[in-house]
């Protein structure tokens, strides 16, 4: 089973403009399900807010204690880390508002995890770098900025300039893979989620394509991770683990 694969015909910078689409589109989903109540806490537009903020941490960093500071590019970042979680969609517009009071503490929660010697960051770095036999230069990702800028208003400089950050790293040569051998294996499911900032659901479809086997379950919900949030989606995924069956034709999950 492949929960949220990424789409394995893709490389950079193609690779990041796909994951900053769907960080957009999650975005969206985040503000919509703020506003579905009277009592959101970033107003009637959330979009609006957090640009509001992002522009004024950029002349201006929020200390944060201890010579630290929660900056503009930290502050998407947070963003983006809780987008894939909707359990922790709450927290986040409460960090988001104390923010804009001056208040950075619930930032800095959220990014607690991602920095530091135990930090997620630097991983997610390695394995990006590794994956990619690509590498993009300052000039290229500043011509990417300026067109992301205006596809992907929220996230689309950010994404761009992180591509600078495999620069040093070394890359390989083209990979053919192994033609498979001995007997097909049995269905594979793979799941995408259609609000999904780190996998787009395209990638479960272009991966599913890929495989022989393949059996794509299209979850209309948001997050990373479609199983076991959703019954639709655990069914379908426990029966294949227990029985070996698994649909014969392309699966929509409700959200």
């Amino acid at each position: 089973m492949l929960d949220g694969p990424g789409d394995p015909t893709l490389d950079e910078p193609a690779r990041t403009e796909s994951t900053t689409a769907a960080a957009e589109k999650a975005f969206d989903a985040f503000a919509v399900a703020c506003t579905a109540s009277p009592a959101c806490p970033l107003g009637p537009d959330p979009r609006g807010y957090v640009d509001e903020l992002v522009f004024r941490l950029s002349r201006t960093a929020l200390p944060a204690g201890d010579g630290d500071a929660v900056t503009a590019g930290a502050t998407l970042r947070a963003v983006r880390s809780v987008l894939s979680q909707p359990a922790r969609w709450p927290e986040l517009q409460s960090a988001l508002v104390a923010a804009g009071d001056g208040d950075p503490a619930g930032l800095v929660r959220i990014l607690a995890p991602l920095g530091g010697p135990q930090g997620r960051y630097d991983a997610a770095l390695a394995t990006r770098c590794n994956d990619s036999r690509v590498r993009v230069t300052p000039g290229e990702a500043a011509d990417l900025a300026g067109q992301w800028a205006q596809r992907f208003p929220l996230f689309g400089v950010a994404a761009a300039q992180d591509l600078v950050a495999c620069g040093p790293w070394p890359s390989g040569g083209p990979v053919t893979p192994a033609a498979p051998q001995g007997a097909p294996p049995p269905p594979v499911l793979v799941i995408g989620t259609a609000q999904d900032p780190r996998s787009p659901q395209s990638g479960a479809e272009r991966t599913a394509q890929q495989l022989a086997t393949g059996r794509l379950v299209r979850w209309q919900g948001s997050g990373t991770g479609a199983y076991p949030r959703t019954p639709c989606v655990t069914g379908l995924v426990d029966r294949a683990l227990l029985t070996g069956r698994a649909p014969s034709q392309p699966v929509v999950c409700p959200p």
